[in-house]
């Protein structure tokens, strides 16, 4: 009860915050201070559970707090910072968000922080940082939270002609006694036509002992490729497709697409649809496949309706529903059954 009244307060006091002077959208204040309020109710159904439990269903609560801040060391040079704090209440299982505390369910946690430096059109970050690569089907660690989520990183961005340029070097950041992995990528995307952007990816990663033995891993380095795209079909429709494929020897290839329509100024509809064999992307020791489809040696499908209220507060609800794919993936990464899971999420913005 006292988790449930904290949360609800929390809520109140952050929208009563928004558009207020602590937004820090002032150009002219040194340290800017942003941050979010998310929270998701859901219900799902698991066909196996490694614990033991068939054709589960378990529902449940979290609520995620996020505090972004950036200060101005000089005209080129920033510092930044993230903090997170979330909470769980539902009738199985924990977080593990630290990876720490198996019996844990809360986790608070400084998960980001460095400097970044801008100089001639490019930007260079250095420091623990969330990462995408490509439009997330090898790698995206933006969804998790906590100490050993985010890699150390050299992240340098910017424009070469008319291509939009990343390149990066990175180093796990897994608690002590683990052996951590490497990885490095590049990455380019241009405007073909004013209505279709196109880009390419490459990367490269080597797993440390402690990856390659909990996963049963085939190889320990292993390159991946991709490409992706957005074309607008419209100007309230536009479909975005990624498809990747590995250096290992067998179930090596993903694929995922979104299609998004605007019903008008606050309502949107999605609906996507992914195929991820088990080593078709980047595996981390905690959290396993890193693609944004959730989970490895899997198909299926995310349909969502969102509604904007305003511009800090936005509804949505979602049904998740994923198949696994074989018996017979030569990693222990992925699925190891059907999950459907249904859920509601409101995100304040401050």
């Amino acid at each position: 009860m006292k988790k449930k009244i904290l949360i609800a307060l929390t809520a109140s006091l952050i929208i009563s915050a928004v558009n207020t002077a602590f937004a820090a959208e002032d150009p002219d204040q040194s340290i800017k201070i942003d941050g979010s309020l998310y929270t998701q109710w859901r219900s799902q159904r698991d066909s196996d559970l490694s614990s033991g439990h068939p054709d589960y269903t378990r529902n449940g609560f979290k609520a995620l707090l996020t505090l972004n801040a950036e200060a101005s060391l000089n005209k080129n040079m920033d510092v930044y910072a993230r903090a997170t704090y979330e909470t769980l209440q539902h009738d199985w299982g924990t977080f593990m968000a630290d990876y720490i505390d198996n019996n844990s369910q809360e986790s608070a946690a400084v998960d980001a922080y460095g400097v970044k430096y801008k100089n001639a059109g490019f930007t260079y970050t250095l420091g623990k940082q969330y990462l995408t690569i490509g439009q997330g089907l090898i790698y995206d660690c933006n969804g998790y939270i906590g100490r050993h989520s985010a890699p150390y990183a050299v992240n340098i961005t910017g424009k070469v002609g008319a291509t939009d340029i990343s390149i990066m070097a990175a180093k796990t950041d897994y608690q002590d006694g683990l052996k951590n992995d490497t990885f490095y990528a590049l990455q380019g995307s241009t405007d073909l036509s004013p209505k279709l952007n196109m880009g390419a990816m490459f990367a490269h990663v080597s797993y440390g002992d402690s990856t390659v033995a909990e996963y049963s891993l085939p190889k320990r380095n292993v390159n991946f490729y991709s490409g992706y795209g957005t074309y607008k079909l419209s100007d309230k429709a536009a479909i975005s497709a990624e498809f990747s494929h590995a250096s290992s020897a067998s179930d090596n290839n993903g694929f995922q697409t979104t299609v998004s329509y605007k019903l008008d100024g606050k309502n949107s509809l999605a609906a996507g649809y992914y195929y991820i064999e088990d080593q078709a992307g980047i595996i981390d020791y905690n959290i396993a496949a890193m693609t944004t489809g959730l989970n490895s040696n899997a198909k299926g499908y995310l349909v969502s309706y969102t509604h904007q209220l305003n511009k800090n507060i936005k509804f949505s609800v979602a049904d998740f529903n994923y198949q696994k794919i074989n018996d017979t993936s030569v990693g222990d990464s992925g699925a190891t059954g059907d999950r459907n899971r249904f859920y509601t999420t409101m995100t304040v913005t401050f």
